[in-house]
């Protein structure tokens, strides 16, 4: 009987040192540092984010055209280069498009469908604009000009995005 508990004793301190031998183990191959330890050394979106206030967005959008008018909706396309280091992925995009010539809503416009970008690359993205009676009025009128609007902005612009699984949504006045 004796035995028997030395024996369950001598089990269960084994089975201890199996769950905190390799936990010791790891805090210590990382300086005792937590968040090292749970994370690794390189955490990828803190090494990723780092430079993102110092981002180069000059070249992103180039090329935009419009690919069709029917009845009160424009579809247009425009290039866009990730400036990331990493694959993103561009859920949603929607904002109102103005006309800034003469301070119309053209409408609210949004995108066609997600899009997925691996670093630094290039692709179109398709834009689909409603437009409001005023802004099918200001479109007419630069039409009978000979074009459409090309001084516009793009305000409440609200942004969603997929990075490394996690979804950030961001609000931006304007553009």
């Amino acid at each position: 009987m004796k035995k028997e508990k030395i024996l369950g004793a001598l089990l269960f301190l084994l089975s201890l040192s199996l769950i905190v031998v390799p936990i010791i183990a790891a805090f210590s191959a990382h300086g005792w540092d937590p968040k090292a330890t749970l994370l690794g050394d390189s955490n990828p979106l803190e090494t990723q984010f780092e430079n993102l206030q110092n981002l180069d967005v000059s070249n992103m959008f180039a090329n935009p055209t419009l690919t069709s008018i029917q009845g009160n909706t424009i579809t247009g396309s425009v290039q866009v280069t990730s400036p990331l280091d990493f694959p993103i992925k561009i859920k949603n995009v929607s904002g109102n498009i103005i006309c800034k010539d003469h301070g119309v809503v053209l409408g609210p416009a949004r995108l066609a469908s997600e899009v997925e970008f691996s670093a630094h690359e290039s692709k179109n993205l398709s834009i689909i604009c409603t437009l409001t009676q005023d802004g099918l009025t200001d479109v007419g009128n630069h039409l009978l000009g000979g074009g459409l609007p090309t001084n516009i902005d793009v305000e409440n612009v609200n942004l969603k995005l997929d990075i490394y699984g996690i979804v950030i949504e961001v609000v931006i006045g304007s553009l």
